[in-house]
């Protein structure tokens, strides 16, 4: 059997699968698990930034204005493998969180 022959046969049961809605909940799985992950290592460039801001340049983030959060944001959502859609989309949330999180770090 050919691997043409076997994917062809596996059609039925993607069928039915399909028809249960597994396919959806199974890609509902995978994306959910996904962004989790972005936000994760989002959290954890926020941490690292947070270290190197203070230690290389002495300057406190209270001192940044709203422009400098963004871009920081921007940079850390892109090597959090945000899309540029997501990033577009959830910049401002990720500034929020940003904020929360630099505050709870300096602050506890």
């Amino acid at each position: 059997m050919t691997f043409t022959e076997w994917l062809q046969s596996l059609k039925p049961l993607v069928d039915f699968a399909a028809g249960l809605g597994l396919i959806t909940v199974i890609v509902a799985y995978f994306t959910h698990t996904a962004e989790r992950r972005r936000w994760r290592n989002f959290k954890l460039n926020v941490y690292d930034w947070i270290d190197r801001l203070i230690k290389a340049q002495g300057r406190h983030p209270r001192e940044m204005n709203d422009d400098e959060w963004k871009i920081e944001c921007e940079r850390m959502m892109s090597d959090a493998n945000f899309s540029p859609i997501h990033i577009d989309q959830l910049l401002e949330t990720a500034v929020v969180v940003a904020k929360g999180i630099t505050a709870e770090r300096l602050f506890p």
